[in-house]
């Protein structure tokens, strides 16, 4: 147990100077380039297709050490998009609002959505634990599932962006 603990200490201190190196030198431009919209859809898709990637490589290899490199390669891109990409164009979104709605809207997200997303995802590392036959596809249908969600919720986090903003350029112009 050691050495998986040293591992994992490792792999996270090399996620979070990878996620402040790529944050300091290309979050802003690469954000200005996507647009918040695009931006958006960055982690689920990234999800999806990693995933993809997780169950075909899963099937083709049988050694634990590949695996935990996998794994460790999956957690680490995820991470390093998740920060450097996708939370600050969330919080982004909370900008038009007025500053009782902005910290509302921050603490539900922050809050309540976030625990229940790591409540879900630990249910379902729970039955895989006590079901393992469902181990390969219903990993990868949970996360397809998980993030064809979040493409249709930011879809309309979108929508609603766009008429806040909208809606407060009319206010001030007129």
């Amino acid at each position: 147990q050691h050495d998986v603990m040293v591992f994992v200490g490792q792999i996270l201190a090399i996620t979070y100077f990878v996620g402040l190196f790529f944050k300091l030198l290309f979050s802003q431009r690469f954000l200005e380039r996507l647009g918040v919209k695009t931006a958006l859809y960055i982690l689920p898709a990234l999800a999806l297709s990693l995933s993809a990637l997780l169950v075909f490589l899963l099937r083709s290899s049988s050694s634990e050490q590949q695996l935990l490199l996998y794994f460790c390669s999956y957690y680490l891109s995820f991470e390093v998009i998740r920060r450097t990409v996708f939370d600050p164009v969330f919080l982004v979104i909370f900008q038009p609002l007025n500053s009782h709605q902005r910290l509302k809207g921050h603490t539900v997200a922050k809050g309540f959505y976030e625990p229940l997303g790591i409540g879900i995802t630990g249910a379902a590392l729970l039955l895989l634990y006590y079901v393992p036959s469902l181990a390969g596809w219903f990993d990868f249908l949970f996360i397809a599932f998980i993030a064809l969600l979040a493409i249709i919720s930011f879809a309309a986090a979108y929508r609603s962006y766009v008429y806040t903003l909208q809606s407060a350029i009319k206010k001030r112009f007129l």
